[in-house]
């Protein structure tokens, strides 16, 4: 009744997903109302979905051809299986300084150094391309840096209270300017952050 057509397939004694996780965190108050905080998180993925085509052309017979026939079930197309073997892991170290409101001026600064690797995720996985593999019998040759990798990330946020008009620093005699100068502030969001991976496809059996 299938013959010739893709079809799915799952696994009958398929294992339970899961994610280990660990996170070791210092903190320490400063001077000048400063606090810092310093910390190490891990996170490993095992047993995740992992959609491949168990019925891909083998490495070895790819070539001009009907690659249709090389298939190792030449009488389906894709056999689209969920192998629950993915795996997944990711590293970073935390930093946050942050400042209480304090003589006009608030911020929180966090920066974070990570590496997240895995076997499913490419540069393509929301587009047209996703769940692209390499080998399907070989499934941890798709093991590298995962679509969402970003070695470096930096942001935060802050408040300047401008330090113009009545009650501040900078006071003048003049209620009128006081008036005009006075209860201003500053105050942005911000966030700079590493570029994602890019993975070149070639769509094509030989």
């Amino acid at each position: 009744f299938l013959n010739g057509q893709p079809v799915t397939w799952y696994p009958y004694h398929a294992p339970i997903p899961y994610v280990q996780q660990a996170h070791l965190d210092i903190q320490h108050q400063f001077p000048f109302d400063l606090f810092v905080d310093a910390g190490y998180v891990w996170t490993r993925g095992i047993h995740l979905p992992y959609w491949r085509d168990m019925n891909q052309v083998p490495q070895n017979l790819l070539g001009p051809g009907n690659a249709q026939l090389n298939r190792p079930y030449p009488q389906y197309a894709g056999i689209n299986a969920n192998m629950e073997d993915g795996i997944s892991n990711y590293d970073a170290l935390q930093l946050t300084v942050k400042r209480n409101f304090s003589h006009g001026l608030m911020f929180t600064a966090n920066y974070t150094w990570s590496k997240a690797l895995d076997t499913e995720t490419i540069s393509n996985w929301y587009g047209t391309n996703s769940w692209i593999v390499q080998r399907s019998y070989e499934p941890f040759a798709n093991y590298g840096l995962g679509d969402l990798d970003m070695p470096q990330i930096f942001n935060g946020d802050f408040v300047w209270q401008l330090p113009f008009g009545a009650g501040r620093h900078f006071e003048s005699h003049n209620s009128a300017l006081n008036y005009i100068m006075g209860g201003w502030q500053l105050s942005s969001i911000f966030q700079v952050h590493s570029g994602t991976p890019f993975t070149p496809l070639m769509g094509t059996s030989n």
